[in-house]
């Protein structure tokens, strides 16, 4: 039985802050936050779309010497937090996702190299990729690369390094920024009636009310029975947790890519299921699993 439906009697919740820093190159403002920095709403034609992509392309330098070493060679994931937004970049292909909104796809070009990184053309997209280490938040995991997606004018920075593996890998997508969420999932689970539950995944909100900040943690979760619910972590409601039950048909881009495990329960068995260690701050806290048939 999901707690869909017993939203009253809550008990246990909390204010849960969510500190988000840039480093190096990835830096914005004091604080450093990694956001968008596109203005909302705003129409832009498209000559000044094209002069923001190439602001971006000229951050880079001059083009790198023939035959210089690309570190970026291979599938990259790339994520950020604010707005929460990941990407996949293969050889040929992109895959840019925002929970909520429609997945982009496309076809990627070559990578152009740049002294100070490279650039990639990827239908709409325009993806810059910096050898500047990055994280997305104090005492988090620190990625190779400071990674800016240019969209519509807009411009999504956050972090990236080498995938897993050729865009099936297991560690990616919304998981690359597990640590930032493991106190809102952990708050989340304790909500769960038919245990284990599992979390399809967890992200950021935009503020969809006049109750919720932008920023705000939300964690979809599903129960041993089957049951899913989304827990929001939002101070201005009673106990400072809303659950919002979910349908079948109500499933957002990325969710289950991957689904994770907290321990000590253990990771999803099966022949489609492959699962690694999740691990953050040294110590392993859980399992990242994907179907992989």
């Amino acid at each position: 039985m999901s707690p869909a439906g017993t939203l009253k009697n809550l008990g246990l919740a909390g204010v849960l802050a969510i500190a988000i820093i840039g480093c190096g190159q990835g830096q914005k403002g004091a604080e450093g936050a990694l956001k968008g920095e596109g203005i909302a709403g705003a129409a832009l034609t498209e000559e000044q779309k094209k002069a923001r992509v190439d602001e971006l392309r000229a951050s880079l330098g001059a083009p790198a010497a023939q035959g210089a070493e690309n570190p970026f060679a291979g599938p990259i994931d790339a994520v950020g937090l604010e707005p929460f937004w990941s990407l996949t970049l293969l050889e040929e292909f992109a895959t840019f996702q925002r929970p909520g909104l429609e997945e982009i796809s496309s076809f990627a070009g070559q990578r152009e190299l740049f002294v100070n990184g490279a650039m990639v053309t990827s239908g709409p997209l325009s993806i810059a990729l910096k050898p500047t280490p990055c994280t997305l938040s104090e005492g988090a995991e620190t990625l190779p690369f400071s990674a800016t997606v240019m969209f519509e004018g807009d411009a999504y920075e956050g972090c990236a390094r080498p995938s897993s593996g050729d865009g099936g890998g297991i560690v990616g997508g919304w998981a690359m920024a597990l640590p930032e969420f493991l106190p809102a999932i952990d708050t989340c689970l304790a909500k769960a009636q038919a245990k284990p539950a599992r979390v399809s995944i967890a992200y950021l909100r935009q503020g969809m009310d006049e109750t919720e900040a932008a920023g705000t943690p939300a964690v979809r979760i599903i129960e041993a029975d089957g049951g899913r619910f989304e827990c929001i972590i939002n101070p201005a409601k009673p106990g400072g947790v809303e659950l919002q039950p979910l349908s079948d048909r109500d499933t957002l881009t990325g969710e289950r890519e991957p689904m994770f495990t907290r321990a000590p329960n253990a990771a999803p068995t099966g022949g489609c299921w492959k699962s690694e260690e999740a691990r953050s701050g040294g110590g392993v806290v859980g399992w990242l699993s994907r179907e992989a048939c």
